[in-house]
């Protein structure tokens, strides 16, 4: 529940184009009692909202479902009773992977190397082509300066970087999310 919500915040601020808003949710640590039991540090960013769901993956097999992601499915039929379009929720799901990708680049030594930011709504993605909103409206310079605040960035330069690492494999990459798509829902 907590990753849907966090995805609806995101969602919201967007909407309103309260990028000192997301930059402030994607800035920040997050307690998670959990890791302090744990001996880890409880201090985490918020790519700990995005967790795995063996359950549903258990379930799919059960079932034998022939789904690529349950928990997909789950977030884009509960999206059409929220207010949102699922373009929004993809939307702000895809942010928040580009956020992750800048964060890594900056920081591929830092402890939270090995956590990630799943897009798990861009599985939907691949059947429609073009830009999202938030980035085709970057040909605006003006635009462009109010959403860099967001990704914690001072040119679009450094969007590019991530198309690169993923390219030269030192970034990570969703499975069935090809690099053509991330440009292209990037820029066209």
């Amino acid at each position: 529940m907590l990753h849907e919500l966090f995805l609806y915040a995101i969602a919201a601020l967007i909407k309103y184009e309260k990028y000192e808003g997301v930059a402030y949710l994607l800035r920040h640590q997050y307690y998670v009692e959990q890791k302090l039991h744990h001996g880890n540090d409880p201090m985490m960013p918020f790519y700990e909202f995005r967790l795995y769901l063996k359950s549903l993956e258990y379930r799919k097999k059960r079932l034998e479902l022939s789904r690529t992601s349950l928990h997909a499915d789950l977030i884009k039929s509960r999206s059409e009773t929220s207010g949102f379009t699922f373009q929004q929720i993809m939307q702000a799901d895809f942010l928040l992977y580009i956020r992750w990708c800048l964060d890594d680049l900056r920081n591929s030594s830092d402890k939270y190397y090995h956590d990630f930011w799943w897009p798990e709504t861009l599985i939907f993605s691949s059947r429609q082509y073009g830009p999202f909103e938030i980035f085709a409206r970057c040909q605006s310079t003006q635009y462009f300066e109010r959403l860099k605040k967001a990704f914690d960035i001072e040119k679009k330069d450094e969007l590019i970087s991530i198309i690169q690492a993923i390219s030269e494999k030192t970034l990570w990459y969703p499975n069935g999310i090809s690099i053509g798509l991330i440009h292209r829902r990037l820029w066209d």
